[in-house]
């Protein structure tokens, strides 16, 4: 973190931002400076509300996830995780699911170093596990990559293109997956979406953006860019998405789509 020297007084802003940190702590003593900022960023300063919805992360987080470092695959051990803590009767413990979580690092134009999640949505096989589980694994999962003490965001690449070897299932079974996904992110880790693009996007699969939707807040809605085009096995990547993503990124993740071909997991 840089620390800015200046002459100026703080302002009555920044003291009642201080103030309501403070009276977070209190009430919260486990959660971090971090968390502490961004969970009141997004209340809109309201310490109630912040308070209220970060104690719902703690205890969500002291369910599902550990402190310590996972010596295991983190996807495999989310996995696990979420299916013996939902109680999914479709899949056992011993259930391997498909990865549909890869992160990646690339370079702004300004030297930065940030991460990508690239999300294959097609990977979800519905006969081994709940769409559910699966977001709930994912969220562990982002969890256990993602550091307390940061203020990181995330670019969400969700490319919902059919794959060989894949499940691809249609887009009506992937709404609980979709819907899962987003609501978790957005209560359990607000100010952590840098953008979310979602392609290509056929015309069935709008009603995954509205269902979507309703789930996010205007400041969030508008980092979402919904890219059109079909989606079937043999289609190619929009025009579009290079000029959002950059090319870095899209050769990263163009790479992993095709290395998991003709593999489910």
């Amino acid at each position: 973190m840089t620390i800015v020297a200046t002459d100026e007084a703080p302002t009555a802003n920044d003291i009642q931002e201080s103030k309501a940190c403070t009276d977070i702590k209190h009430a919260l003593p486990t959660s971090t400076p971090e968390e502490r900022q961004r969970f009141l960023s997004s209340a809109l300063g309201n310490t109630t509300n912040a308070i209220k919805k970060l104690k719902h992360y703690l205890d969500w987080r002291s369910k599902y996830c550990k402190e310590e470092t996972i010596d295991a695959d983190i996807w495999v051990w989310s996995c696990q995780r979420a299916i013996q803590l939902s109680k999914d009767e479709t899949a056992s413990i011993d259930t391997k699911l498909p990865c549909v979580l890869f992160m990646h690092e690339y370079t702004e134009a300004n030297n930065t170093i940030k991460r990508c999640a690239q999300v294959l949505p097609a990977r979800v096989d519905t006969n081994l596990a709940n769409a559910t589980t699966y977001a709930l694994a994912l969220a562990i999962y982002l969890d256990q990559t993602l550091k307390r003490n940061s203020f990181e965001k995330l670019t969400l690449a969700v490319d919902v293109r059919a794959g060989k070897g894949w499940a691809n299932i249609s887009a009506f079974k992937l709404l609980p997956f979709i819907q899962g996904v987003t609501k978790l992110l957005i209560d359990l880790h607000p100010e952590r979406l840098e953008r979310c693009i979602i392609f290509p996007v056929p015309g069935i699969a709008v009603g995954i953006w509205r269902a979507a939707k309703p789930f996010l807040d205007k400041e969030t809605s508008g980092r979402v860019f919904i890219v059109a085009g079909p989606a079937g096995l043999e289609d190619g990547l929009p025009k579009k998405v290079p000029e959002v993503l950059g090319s870095e990124l899209v050769e990263k993740s163009e790479k992993t789509r095709m290395d998991c071909q003709s593999t489910r997991l």
